[in-house]
C-alpha cells in the first residue's frame, strides 16, 4: 500500500542534501555547567527541503518533531515560521 515504516527510506530522505534542518534548543541562562548543558540539548526540529513545484519555489516540510517536555511552549509554530 506504500504507507508504513521505512527506516531505510526515512534515512535516506534525512541524508539528502537537498535536506535542510532548523534544530530548537532552550534558551537559558548559561551561568554554571548544568545550565549550559541543558541550553544545548535540544527539544525539537524541522527538516524541509526547497523544491520547484509547477515550476514555483516552494518549501516542504517533511518533519517536525518537539519533545513532550517542550510541547505548548510555541517551539513548534517557531519552527513552522522559520521553515
Amino acid at each position: 500500500d506504500g504507507w508504513g515504516w521505512d527506516g531505510a527510506a526515512k534515512l535516506a530522505e534525512l541524508k539528502s542534501p537537498k535536506a535542510r534542518f532548523i534544530v530548537a534548543t532552550l534558551q537559558a541562562d548559561a551561568s554554571s555547567e548544568d545550565d549550559r548543558k541543558q541550553a544545548a540539548t535540544p527539544v525539537g526540529f524541522v527538516h524541509y527541503r526547497f523544491l520547484a513545484d509547477a515550476r514555483r519555489p516552494v518549501s516542504y516540510i517533511y518533519e517536525i518533531q518537539i519533545a513532550e517536555s517542550a510541547q505548548g511552549a510555541g517551539i513548534g509554530r517557531q519552527l513552522m515560521s522559520a521553515a
